[in-house]
């Protein structure tokens, strides 16, 4: 229902248009899109703590007494290279032995509640819809509700709301930005102004004020195509919320409905 299945009807394939260069980003925005999978998060998440244990273990078992890592070669002086600091063969020790392997976890587990830190403004759609279609950001419909269901598909919280659905295509192939390097600007934890900014900055397709109100004026009255298939779609859709219905019309009709009632209310 409402994004989670999809409403609108599939783009063609003669509509699409491969990406550019410029809208895929940075490839560290590439990189940094590969941890937006919560799955993957949790993968780490476990293997830190496996990293942890078994660093923390071996680090215990070597940590001999300074005394006889010098009758070792560990830290004694190397008349033969001058250097008062001899160079470090234990495992897992770093070269001059100052600073153990087993406090690496502890660095990548600050780094990683830095990272989780940053979306902690990422609205959970488990207990409340993403915005209304019909709000607006720089003059975007849309917009808002497709940065609602970004931030919550990184947190993990986005239940069945679904990024980049074929709703979500129109916005993308008008600016001409990626789903992918939107996410991954997202992940950086940006409010919405901060996003907008770097939309009105990186998007390949620039587009006047005038240009942008046409195109959300004739979005949020854009209704079903007039082939038969969207048609019946649509047609099943109101019939399950209310068939006496006749004032839902568009597609924001619809999903602004769908919202309603997928969180308690009746049609």
């Amino acid at each position: 229902m409402g994004d989670r299945n999809d409403l609108r009807r599939r783009p063609k394939k003669s509509d699409q248009r491969s990406p550019s260069r410029s809208s895929v980003g940075h490839p560290l925005l590439r990189l940094k899109s590969l941890a937006d999978s919560p799955r993957r998060r949790r993968f780490a998440r476990w293997g830190v703590i496996i990293l942890f244990i078994a660093n923390a273990l071996l680090g215990t078992a070597l940590a001999f007494p300074i005394t006889n890592r010098m009758e070792h070669g560990c830290g004694a002086s190397n008349p033969s290279t001058h250097d008062s600091v001899a160079p470090c063969h234990w495992p897992l020790v770093t070269r001059h032995c100052f600073f153990p392997a087993p406090f690496l976890p502890f660095v990548i587990l600050l780094l990683g509640f830095r990272m989780t830190t940053k979306l902690n403004h990422a609205p959970n759609l488990t207990q409340r819809p993403p915005r209304s279609p019909r709000v607006r950001l720089g003059g975007y419909v849309v917009l808002p509700r497709i940065l609602d269901k970004g931030r919550a598909e990184i947190a993990g919280n986005s239940g069945d709301f679904k990024y980049n659905n074929p709703g979500d295509y129109h916005w993308f192939r008008f600016t001409g930005i990626t789903p992918e390097a939107l996410k991954a600007e997202l992940a950086t934890g940006k409010g919405d102004g901060e996003m907008l900014a770097w939309i009105q900055e990186n998007a390949p397709n620039k587009h006047t004020p005038w240009e942008i109100q046409q195109w959300s004026t004739y979005f949020s009255e854009r209704g079903p195509d007039s082939d038969v298939e969207t048609l019946e779609m649509f047609a099943d859709r109101m019939k399950k919320f209310n068939p006496a219905r006749e004032d839902v019309k568009t597609w924001f009709d619809l999903l602004d409905l769908d919202d309603h009632v997928t969180f308690g209310g009746k049609a």
